[in-house]
């Protein structure tokens, strides 16, 4: 009968704890999501000799993520890299803090980023297959991300 509870007492809570395990993630854990930095460059960018160029200063601002779009679903204005309507699923939005740094936890999928600017959503790059701002999240890994708000900015 001793040997019966003994084996009750230590036997039950490691299964219990195996089931649970599957469920629980330790602190510090590895997550995965998109992180980065979002910065704004403007005025004249064409070297000259002996002026400086403007450095990217870094934003305070909103991310706003989508799930992967093409520019096929949104509403451009003209050939500009600003959207007023984009017709894929909304997922979430992050607000940088004031060094224009934001991370958000995100499932394992495709996404794309825009920021919005004086009312219309603006993402300045594209893959191959014109999906805009595209971010992919893998499991247990960060997506890092530069984004440049760039739009005051002569080339």
């Amino acid at each position: 009968m001793l040997k019966k509870l003994l084996i009750l007492f230590i036997g039950a809570p490691i299964i219990v704890g195996c089931v649970h395990s599957k469920n629980f993630q330790e602190p510090g854990a590895p997550k995965q999501g998109v992180t980065g930095i979002i910065t704004e460059v403007y005025g004249n960018q064409m070297p000259s000799p002996g002026m400086p160029l403007p450095q990217p200063r870094p934003i305070k601002t909103t991310v706003y993520i989508y799930t992967l779009t093409h520019i096929s679903e949104t509403r451009q204005q003209g050939l500009e890299p600003f959207f007023s309507k984009i017709n894929t699923r909304f997922i979430d939005s992050v607000v940088t803090d004031t060094g224009g740094y934001f991370r958000k936890e995100l499932p394992v999928g495709k996404y794309s980023l825009f920021l919005k600017v004086n009312g219309l959503f603006f993402a300045n790059s594209y893959d191959i297959e014109n999906n805009i701002q595209p971010v992919e999240i893998e499991a247990r890994k960060w997506t890092e991300v530069k984004i440049s708000l760039n739009h005051k900015a002569v080339y």
